[in-house]
């Protein structure tokens, strides 16, 4: 075969060179050292409102569980409705995660931002609780019981 020119498919080529490269690579990439947690916040909130604030306002509510630490980054949300009924503001959200955090050790925040608007009285709040990761699978109850 001296002198003559070789003609091999472009997509063969590709195909070899891709075999070698991942040889050379190993067989797949490291997968990130962390820990799988995974479970639900079953939040209750009752705030007492106002007297301002008249019965059958709607209100608007923001439920946040964050677990983050210098490796990993986790959010789930809940946006639950409620009403004010009898000078209260009574809701419940289930809010899921199933994250991948650094340690087990990594605490669980919490946070529900509430506004109600109603009559002459506009109000408006944040909440936060931080609680110990519970344990991977954990239904976990927390509960909000404060005034707006």
């Amino acid at each position: 075969m001296t002198g003559e020119t070789m003609h091999v498919p472009v997509r063969t080529s590709l195909c070899v060179a891709a075999v070698i490269f991942a040889a050379m690579l190993g067989s797949a990439p490291a997968e990130a050292a962390g820990e799988h947690a995974s479970g639900q916040i079953d939040l209750e909130l009752q705030l007492k409102v106002n007297p301002a604030i008249p019965d059958g306002t709607a209100c608007s509510v923001n439920a946040t569980a964050d677990a983050s630490d210098s490796t990993y980054s986790n959010f789930s949300y809940a946006f639950p409705s409620a009403t004010v009924e009898g000078g209260v503001i009574k809701t419940t959200a289930t809010i899921y995660y199933n994250w991948k955090v650094a340690s087990k050790s990594d605490t669980l925040s919490i946070q529900v931002s509430i506004s109600a608007t109603g009559g002459s009285y506009n109000a408006f709040a944040n909440f936060d609780k931080t609680i110990a990761l519970p344990a991977d699978g954990a239904v976990t109850k927390v509960t909000i019981d404060d005034s707006l």
